[in-house]
C-alpha cells in the first residue's frame, strides 16, 4: 500500500519547507570532498579460539586521511563483530542526526558458517563504506580514528578510555560543528535562499518519524511477498519440470498403443522441456534483484529512523542539564532566604570572632608534644571548615558558578540539538531520498530488461511450437 498523502508530505515538510521535488542523485556529502583517495574493506573472517570461548575476527584494512590533511594513514587490523557495534554506538552518540548503516543481524544458530561470515563481511564492510563517506569525523583521537588504528591488544583498554570520559555538551557541540561545519553551513544557507521555515519544529519532526516507521512496516510487507514471488517462480519452474517428465511417460505409453499417438505429444513435449530450461535458468524469474534492492531500502530505512532516535536521546540530555539548572536555581533562592533570615543575621559578624577567639586559645596551650599540637591544629581547621559550610553566602558563590556553567551548557546543548536537526533535514533525509531514487531505478532498470529478455525467449519457444503443428 502506498504511503498516505498527509505522511508523505510530512518527510518532505522537514526538509526546511521545501515544495516535493525529485531528489537527485547528488548528496552533500560524498567521497568526491574528500582531497585524497580512501578505501577501507572488511573481509577474511577467521574463527579464533582462546581456551575459554570461540569468535570471529575480521580483517580490517584501508587508508585515510585526517580531517584538513592530506597525508594518507594506512591500516591493517583485526576487529570483532562487538568492536563494530561500540563504534557505531559511540558514532551514534557523538554525532546525532548523522544516519549510520546498521549492522548485519545477530544469529545464534549457525554463526561460524562460511556463507554466513561472507555476508557479515559483506554488512561490515558496506558500514565502514557509508561511515568514510563522512571526512569530517576523521579526526585526531576520535573514536573511528582509534577503532581504525590502534593495536588488538589495547583495543579492550581504549574502549574502557573512551567509555569512561565525560564530555560537556559545549565540548561535544564543538567537536559536532567542526566535523559538519561545512554541511551545516550549506543547509543555511539553503535555507535562506528558499525561505524555509524551521528545522527545530517539533511536530514536523514527531511527523516525519510516525511516516518513516509507517514506511518501514509498507517495506516489510513489501520485502515479504516479493520473497514469495521468488518462491512461486521457483515452484513454477519445478512444476513445469514435473509435467514434462508425466508427458513424457505418457509418450512412452502412446508409442506402445499407437505410434501416432506419441507424434502428437512429441510438440508439446519438446516446447516444455525448452520451457523448463528457460525457467531453470531462471528459478526466481529476475525477483531477487527486486527483494536484494528492497533490502537495500529496508536498512537504510531503518538507519534513518535510528538517526532521528539519536536526536532524541540528545534533546533528553539537553533536558536533564534544563533540570539542573532548575535545581541550582532553586537551592539559590533557599540559601538567599537564609542570609536574609533573622537566624543569620548575626553569624557573619560573630563566626569569625568565634574562630580567631578558638584558634588564640589553641595556640596559647601549652601542648607537650609535636602530635598533640598537630591534632590541635587540624581540629581548628576542621572547625573553620564547619564554619564556612554554615556561612550561606559562601554557598551563593558556589551555587552562582555552578549555575552559570550549567546555564552555558544548556545553552550549548540547545545549539547542538539545533545543528543536528538541521544536519538530518538538509543533508541526511536528502540523502536517503536520492539513495533511494538511485536504488529503485536500478532495480526496476535490471527487472525490466531480464524480464523482456525472458519472454522473448518463452515466447520464440512456443511460437516455434506453434509453427511446427501449423497445417
Amino acid at each position: 500500500a502506498p504511503l498516505p498523502p498527509a505522511a508523505h508530505q510530512a518527510l518532505w515538510n522537514v526538509n526546511l519547507g521545501a515544495q516535493p521535488q525529485k531528489p537527485t542523485p547528488k548528496a552533500p556529502h560524498s567521497l568526491e570532498r574528500l582531497p585524497v583517495p580512501v578505501e577501507v574493506s572488511v573481509s577474511d573472517p577467521r574463527m579464533i579460539n582462546d581456551g575459554i570461548r570461540r569468535y570471529t575476527a575480521f580483517q580490517v584494512a584501508g587508508t585515510f586521511a585526517l580531517s584538513g590533511s592530506t597525508a594518507l594513514t594506512e591500516f591493517s587490523v583485526q576487529r570483532r563483530y562487538s568492536d563494530f557495534e561500540w563504534l557505531r554506538n559511540k558514532l551514534r552518540l557523538l554525532f546525532p542526526g548523522v544516519v549510520f548503516l546498521p549492522l548485519p543481524r545477530k544469529q545464534a544458530v549457525g554463526r561460524f558458517e562460511a556463507s554466513f561470515l561472507e555476508e557479515r563481511a559483506t554488512g561490515l564492510d558496506e558500514f565502514l563504506r557509508h561511515a568514510f563517506k563522512r571526512p569530517g569525523i576523521f579526526r585526531p583521537g576520535s573514536a573511528l580514528v582509534a577503532f581504525l588504528t590502534c593495536p588488538d591488544s589495547t583495543l579492550d583498554r581504549v574502549r574502557q578510555d573512551f567509555n569512561g570520559s565525560s564530555q560537556t555538551l559545549g565540548a561535544l557541540y564543538r567537536e559536532y560543528s567542526e566535523a559538519f561545519g561545512g554541511e551545516l553551513q550549506h543547509v543555511r544557507s539553503q535555507g535562506n535562499e528558499t525561505g524555509g521555515g524551521s528545522v527545530t519544529d517539533e511536530p514536523a519532526f514527531a511527523e516525519t518519524k510516525a511516516a518513516l516507521e509507517l514506511y518501514v512496516r509498507h517495506l516489510d510487507e513489501a520485502q515479504r511477498w516479493a520473497s514469495g514471488l521468488c518462491e512461486a517462480h521457483q515452484r513454477i519452474a519445478q512444476t513445469t519440470a514435473e509435467v514434462h517428465a508425466r508427458l513424457s511417460t505418457l509418450r512412452d505409453d502412446d508409442r506402445r498403443l499407437c505410434e501416432a499417438g506419441a507424434e502428437v505429444r512429441s510438440g508439446l513435449i519438446s516446447a516444455l522441456e525448452q520451457h523448463s530450461a528457460v525457467c531453470t535458468s531462471v528459478p526466481s524469474g529476475h525477483f531477487e534483484q527486486l527483494v536484494a534492492a528492497l533490502a537495500c531500502e529496508h536498512r537504510h530505512a531503518e538507519a534513518v529512523l535510528e538517526a532521528l532516535d539519536s536526536i532524541a536521546c540528545l534533546q533528553r540530555r539537553v533536558q536533564e542539564a534544563r533540570r539542573r539548572v532548575s535545581e541550582d536555581e532553586f537551592g539559590q533562592a533557599r540559601l538567599r532566604r537564609r542570609a536574609f533570615s533573622d537566624e543569620y543575621d548575626a553569624a557573619p559578624a560573630q563566626q569569625p570572632e568565634a574562630a580567631r577567639s578558638y584558634q588564640s586559645h589553641a595556640s596559647g596551650a601549652t601542648l607537650p608534644t609535636a602530635e598533640m599540637r598537630e591534632r590541635k591544629r587540624d581540629r581548628i581547621y576542621d572547625a573553620w571548615d564547619k564554619l564556612r559550610r554554615r556561612d550561606p553566602s559562601r554557598q551563593l558563590e558556589d551555587i552562582r558558578e555552578q549555575l552559570t556553567k550549567d546555564r552555558q551548557q544548556v545553552d550549548q546543548g540547545e545549539q547542538w540539538l539545533q545543528a543536528s536537526r538541521m544536519l538530518f533535514a538538509g543533508c541526511e533525509i536528502r540523502s536517503f531520498f536520492a539513495a533511494k531514487h538511485e536504488g529503485q531505478e536500478q532495480a526496476q532498470r535490471y527487472l525490466l530488461e531480464a524480464a523482456a529478455r525472458t519472454s522473448q525467449r518463452l515466447a520464440e519457444v512456443w511460437s516455434g511450437a506453434a509453427a511446427e503443428r501449423a497445417p
